[in-house]
């Protein structure tokens, strides 16, 4: 049967060390992932209601142009080839996911003041987790150094991610 949008593109499972071509087909909100096009049975099948789109991956391997998609225990990252498959794959995932998280980037670099705090450059992607307070929000640091790590920082040093692919 064909799916809803299929081809290739880039994958990095949990767990692995680098990005593989794999074949994905998008079908009734599960995402089938194959290691090749044409193979029988997917190896990996993302019901992407259980799933946070998150539209920059971070990845040190991944484009500009990547996203990932994570579950409480997963994730999963995505490097399309160009622009118009970034678009084109972004919007058949969005309205099936759980959620789309909300992406800022860093104006001006931050230095923690304590454990709970994020430190991070400029230009650096936070996915915000939490806007608890009016001038300190809860967030995970998508790029490295500390990539992964969840603190607080203070809103006024950073701004919305508008447009990812310019």
């Amino acid at each position: 049967g064909k799916g809803e949008k299929e081809g290739l593109l880039p994958h990095k499972p949990p767990g692995v060390k680098r990005f593989r071509g794999d074949w994905c087909v998008l079908e009734a909100a599960v995402l089938l992932i194959y290691r090749l096009q044409g193979d029988k049975t997917p190896c990996d099948r993302l019901c992407l209601s259980e799933y946070e789109l998150v539209e920059y991956s971070g990845d040190p391997d991944a484009s500009k142009l990547s996203f990932q998609l994570t579950s409480k225990d997963k994730t999963h990252h995505f490097t399309p080839k160009n622009k118009e498959e970034m678009e084109s794959w972004l919007t058949a995932i969005k309205p099936l996911v759980k959620a789309v998280a909300e992406l800022y980037i860093a104006r001006q670099e931050h230095s923690a003041c304590s454990e709970e705090e994020l430190s991070f450059g400029k230009g650096a992607h936070i996915r915000v987790t939490s806007k608890t307070g009016t001038e300190v929000w809860t967030g995970q640091l998508l790029d490295p150094p500390g990539a992964g790590k969840v603190g607080t920082f203070p809103c006024s040093g950073v701004e919305p991610l508008e447009d990812l692919y310019i």
